[in-house]
């Protein structure tokens, strides 16, 4: 999968395809108006409320809204990075 981390996005979404290629259930929910980067607007009205995904040997759990974005398979938003509030990076050693 390719994520982008997005520390602007308000929310963790998932590719809509993706989701029914990987046989997720997705939940009915309120429809959201996400704005994309470009200032379209996208729909959101459906979640996926646990996927589990390794990365460098960690392992995750994370809500997602399903949506139609076309580069990416997932965008981890700042409701992701409130799980591990707070974070300690040294963005010149990279660690």
């Amino acid at each position: 999968m390719l994520i982008l981390i997005d520390s602007s996005s308000s929310s963790t979404f998932i590719n809509q395809s993706i989701a029914h290629s990987l046989q997720y259930t997705v939940q009915e929910a309120p429809l959201v108006k996400v704005t994309a980067a470009n200032g379209g607007i996208l729909p959101s009205a459906g979640v996926v409320p646990e996927i589990t995904w390794y990365t460098q040997g960690h392992t995750f759990t994370t809500a997602t809204k399903v949506l139609n974005i076309k580069h990416y398979d997932m965008i981890l938003g700042i409701d992701w990075f409130e799980q591990f509030s707070p974070m300690g990076v040294d963005w010149k050693r990279k660690a």
